[in-house]
């Protein structure tokens, strides 16, 4: 079985910086933007699955 190698840039936003290029060599470059990683660090919710009962049970227990 001939597996697709391939490589590509993908940006914070997930979304394609350079398209994949598949089974040859190339140099594949892109313009970073750095500030762009801070704005969607902002984006991702960490504490979303705190809400599901099945992954997470939150109790407090007083101290005597």
């Amino acid at each position: 079985m001939d597996r697709a190698r391939g490589s590509a840039i993908i940006g914070p936003d997930s979304h394609y910086l350079v398209e994949p290029v598949f089974n040859r060599e190339e140099l594949i470059v892109a313009d970073l933007d750095f500030i762009q990683i801070d704005r969607e660090a902002m984006t991702l919710d960490v504490s979303g699955h705190y809400a599901r009962p099945d992954l997470f049970r939150f109790e407090m227990k007083e101290l005597v």
